[in-house]
């Protein structure tokens, strides 16, 4: 994985650099306007406002963002819970994003 800024202080850019090749290394490319977009708001490059309010408490904290995160996230959100997903990578976990599903053999 290429380096990355030690405290990145600006939003994701479009164009060539050291954030495309970055974004490429977390499996977005190209970084073009939407993926930037995208990155900002999956995996932001500023660091979080110290004089904001501390944030309510969670009621879910799902580790990992395969199909057992993603699911459990979305139904607890929909019934009223506080839900947090946090995974290494993208949203998606190997099986959905690499292949493991049967119907991206087809």
């Amino acid at each position: 994985a290429p380096p990355s800024d030690p405290a990145p202080s600006a939003p994701w850019t479009p164009g060539p650099g050291p954030q495309a090749a970055e974004a490429a290394a977390l499996g977005v490319s190209p970084l073009d306007a939407y993926n930037a977009a995208l990155l900002d708001e999956v995996r932001p490059r500023l660091p979080p406002d110290p004089a904001a309010p501390p944030a309510e408490p969670y009621d879910l904290l799902a580790l990992g963002a395969g199909a057992a995160g993603l699911i459990s996230s979305k139904q607890a959100a929909r019934r009223g819970a506080r839900s947090a997903l946090v995974s290494g990578g993208l949203a998606g976990g190997d099986c959905l994003v690499a292949g493991c599903v049967p119907s991206k053999a087809l």
